[in-house]
C-alpha cells in the first residue's frame, strides 16, 4: 500500500494502479479501503475511474464477508 501511495503522490498513476491490482490479487486488508479514501498521497488518483472500481470491488467483497459473519453470529456459530 505504501509504495502505491508514494507512486500516486509522485504522479506515477500506472505504477500506483499496478500495485493496487497486485494487492487485490494477493491480500487486501479492509483497512486499506479507509486509508485509500483519506490518504492525501492518493489524491491524484482518487477521482480516476480505475481507483473507484478498485474501491467498489473491495467494498462489495467486505460487505459480503460482513453479512456472512453477521449471519453466523445470528445462528450462534460465532
Amino acid at each position: 500500500y505504501e509504495l502505491s501511495a508514494i507512486y500516486a503522490f509522485l504522479g506515477e498513476k500506472e505504477k500506483a494502479f499496478e500495485i493496487l491490482h497486485e494487492m487485490e490479487k494477493e491480500f487486501f486488508y479492509g483497512g486499506f479501503l479507509w486509508f485509500m479514501k483519506v490518504d492525501p498521497r492518493m489524491e491524484s488518483i482518487r477521482q480516476e475511474e480505475e481507483f473507484k472500481q478498485i474501491v467498489a470491488r473491495n467494498e462489495k467483497k467486505y460487505a459480503e464477508i460482513r453479512m456472512e459473519l453477521d449471519q453466523l453470529r445470528k445462528e450462534g456459530k460465532l
